[in-house]
């Protein structure tokens, strides 16, 4: 019996079955990614081509801030940096409409993307006129994204 398992693991081992081999690694920041901090939620959709990233990005501050909008990016090896510029990127939620910019650069390891966050925006009360701004202090805020999605 002995001998029979040994000529077996031996046929096997010496056979021209498929090779097995590990699956590649997404090494681009294709997919959904999400980070948070204190009551800040970011969260980036990203495509990767030609060195060349676009992609959605949104943000929450819990019942004071929601801003979503178009970005684009660029990457250097592992260095990733995204900038979002739109007028319609934030909304107050007392109904103040700002127009804003955000940025973000940070480093790629496999699902992880650690770095920074900026915002600054500016706008008008609705019920004064009067001109407020937005950024985040002291900026930019450390945070860490994490692939959810490719």
């Amino acid at each position: 019996m002995r001998a029979a398992l040994t000529l077996l693991l031996l046929a096997v081992a010496c056979s021209d079955g498929p090779e097995i081999t590990p699956p590649e690694h997404d090494r681009t920041v294709n997919g959904d990614w999400s980070g948070s901090a204190g009551p800040m939620t970011v969260r980036y959709s990203l495509n990767e081509a030609d060195g060349t990233i676009a992609g959605r990005l949104e943000f929450v501050v819990v019942n004071q801030v929601e801003g979503s909008g178009s970005v684009r990016g660029s990457r250097v090896g592992q260095r990733i940096e995204l900038r979002a510029d739109d007028a319609d990127f934030v909304e107050l939620v007392l109904d103040a409409h700002m127009v804003g910019s955000a940025t973000f650069g940070g480093t790629q390891l496999g699902d992880r993307i650690a770095g920074e966050f900026a915002f600054q925006g500016a706008g008008t009360d609705p019920e004064s006129g009067r001109p407020f701004a937005v950024e985040i202090r002291p900026g930019p805020l450390p945070l860490t994204l994490v692939r959810v999605r490719r």
